[in-house]
């Protein structure tokens, strides 16, 4: 006799399999709007994240993008979940805001928001907005490791901080993150850092269709503080 159990798993790993989805894999739908340097983007694409295996792997296209600026120079353009258990059955659903200040190398102030809703199987819909003002080199050739460190200060808020670098025409060019994150439904997450490694980009901007592309493999580690 099929319990009431088995025959709800059975279309969930269907659409894991359809989906490509392997062992402890999580896919975030993303969706990206914003206005940088006075010009509107708008783009979409998917991430695959494995936190047991400590990899994620994401592409994104936008219908147009200014000219003057590259996503890679906000070294993480999606958000990223970081549960200390991680895995299909424990999805995050959450809310964040940061500011972006670069503050070596480049000029400029970038507000961002990010809400991350869990769907089922594994999957999730990321809906991030970026705006502001970007004055420094685009054309990025190196991503530095960096660290995002959340601490908690309520009790489903955490406090931000990151600073990111990466080289860009003979520069370096730093940039620091100060936000907050709140969870809307999942546990509670102890004192955390999340450890990235850009193992390789691509951006191309526009492509021959008019489109910017831009594609991304990271390495990551999560870590109790």
């Amino acid at each position: 006799m099929t319990t009431v159990s088995e025959s709800r798993s059975a279309p969930v790993t269907d659409l894991r399999r359809r989906l490509g989805l392997q062992g402890q894999q999580v896919l975030t739908v993303t969706h990206l709007s914003g206005k940088i340097n006075g010009e509107s983007f708008r783009g979409h694409g998917v991430g695959k994240v494995n936190f047991l295996a400590g990899t994620s792997e994401s592409e994104i296209v936008f219908n147009n993008f200014p000219l003057s600026f590259n996503p890679v120079a906000c070294a993480s353009w999606k958000c990223k979940q970081h549960p200390p258990k991680p895995g299909p059955d424990r999805i995050l659903s959450y809310y964040q805001e940061a500011t972006i200040e670069y503050t070596r190398g480049a000029r400029g102030l970038i507000y961002t928001t990010g809400d991350v809703r869990g769907v089922d199987a594994g999957i999730s819909m990321c809906f991030n907005v970026f705006n502001g003002d970007y004055d420094g080199p685009v054309n990025v050739t190196r991503v530095l490791p960096w660290e995002v460190n959340y601490e908690l200060v309520a009790e489903n808020r955490y406090r931000i901080t990151s600073v990111r670098q990466f080289e860009a025409e003979g520069t370096l060019v730093e940039a620091r993150w100060n936000g907050f994150f709140v969870i809307h439904d999942g546990p509670t997450l102890p004192n955390c850092a999340v450890k990235f490694d850009q193992e390789s980009f691509q951006w191309l901007n526009p492509t021959k269709d008019g489109k910017a592309h831009y594609k991304e493999s990271l390495r990551l580690q999560t870590i109790s503080l």
